[in-house]
């Protein structure tokens, strides 16, 4: 469903957007305010940044949406691809707390609107039945060994 020209960059568009917004507010008075009397950070998580798509590197989301004050979570087999074969722009990136991924061109704007109007609805409601699947098993688990220990 997604133009050819966007495909395969969705993801990260979207992590750009999210980190500049984290970025931001941690820069802004309020946040400083907070600070000053005692608020600590929260990190960003990007979560379950696994590639599914064969043909696209096994480790694309975890360097591609590497950057200061986050944390990620990816499967082993993601996770083992990386340190097996990974390489971040992490280590290039400044220490002055200046975004690191860049979403602020207009290409990205682009994709996140086209993200937003194609897929938002559909994607929720994808995401909420895998969780709920997964949700089931687990209790269709439980079940089955309480049911094996009685």
């Amino acid at each position: 469903m997604v133009p050819d020209d966007l495909k395969d960059t969705c993801g990260l568009a979207v992590g750009g957007a999210c980190y500049k917004a984290y970025v931001e507010w941690h820069e802004s008075d309020r946040w400083k305010a907070l600070e000053a009397k005692g608020a600590l950070r929260q990190r960003l998580l990007f979560a379950s940044t696994g590639t599914k798509d064969p043909g696209l590197s096994d480790y694309l989301y975890v360097s591609g949406l590497a950057a200061p004050d986050t944390v990620n979570t990816m499967p082993d087999k993601t996770l083992k691809a990386f340190l097996e074969h990974g390489t971040s722009q992490l280590a290039r990136w400044p220490r002055d707390g200046a975004p690191s991924l860049d979403c602020d061109s207009g290409e990205d704007r682009r994709l996140r609107a086209s993200i937003f109007t194609r897929l938002g609805e559909e994607l929720q409601v994808e995401g909420a039945s895998k969780f709920d699947d997964s949700w089931q098993a687990l209790l269709a688990d439980i079940e089955s060994k309480t049911a094996a220990m009685s």
